[in-house]
């Protein structure tokens, strides 16, 4: 029919397509606008869900797209690389949208590990996220593979050191951080989003609060300016308050 050819089924209406074969994959080849080829599901005129795959002229354009049966692209390879699921219009490497929450799943046996590695060229485990399945554990490494940071299944965090502790009041703690690298001393920094030069007597520079659940305080450590401050110039004081009987906001107590 005007040059086009229909194989299995009697269908005249696809003139756009120059091969059409029904009960069977459909290959169409344009030597002229880029290269088609399209494979589509159903017997009947019309369908538009399947693989449609193009050879575009530029790097943006798609090279195959796989489709629904309502024509909407579920998987699109783009030319220059780029795929997208659930967009047409990939903004990375790999880009992931729905209208719902988009969730990519990595799944392993029960005893298995699932990872997300951050490479460079020449190095592909720079930095990684892992997922111990036989304890469902969470571990965060960077430089090279180095533990950095574990969760672990009882919710308990655990810097520099993937040990929970055993005995003590230590082993009831949601958050253990020990020594770093080359010392054995253990630090913790609070720090007010300011330079010193920036901030004046009496302000706050950090707080440590004790509340039930709601976020109602029943005491507090607290750092604060104790006088002008500047570049190298930082005078500071601690205050300890605690809540009274029948109150919901700390009281100094001792400064």
């Amino acid at each position: 029919s005007g040059g086009n050819v229909n194989i299995g089924t009697g269908e005249t209406t696809q003139t756009a397509r120059m091969l059409n074969v029904y009960g069977g994959a459909a290959r169409v080849t344009q030597t002229s606008g880029g290269n088609t080829i399209e494979v589509f599901g159903g017997t009947t005129s019309g369908q538009s869900y399947g693989l449609l795959v193009n050879a575009g002229s530029t790097s943006a354009d798609y090279c195959a797209n796989f489709r629904d049966k309502d024509g909407t692209s579920i998987l699109r390879i783009r030319g220059d690389g780029k795929v997208g699921i659930g967009t047409e219009i990939p903004a990375e490497k790999l880009s992931v949208e729905d209208s719902s929450p988009a969730i990519l799943i990595n799944a392993t046996s029960a005893t298995g590990e699932s990872k997300l590695q951050f490479g460079r060229l020449g190095n592909t485990n720079v930095g990684e996220i892992k997922y111990e399945h036989s304890n469902n554990a969470f571990t965060f490494r960077t430089n090279d593979g180095a533990d950095r940071l574990r969760i672990d299944s009882s919710g308990r965090v655990l810097i520099g050191t993937a040990t929970v502790k055993s005995s003590g009041s230590g082993q009831y703690a949601k958050l253990n951080v020990e020594g770093y690298i080359g010392g054995s001393e253990c630090f913790a920094s609070f720090s007010r989003a300011e330079a010193a030069s920036a901030m004046s007597k009496d302000d706050e520079v950090a707080n440590l609060t004790f509340n039930d659940s709601a976020g109602y305080e029943f005491a507090r450590i607290q750092v604060l300016a104790d006088n002008d401050t500047g570049a190298t110039d930082t005078p500071g004081r601690i205050v300890f308050r605690t809540t009274a009987d029948g109150a919901s906001s700390s009281t100094e107590r001792l400064r």
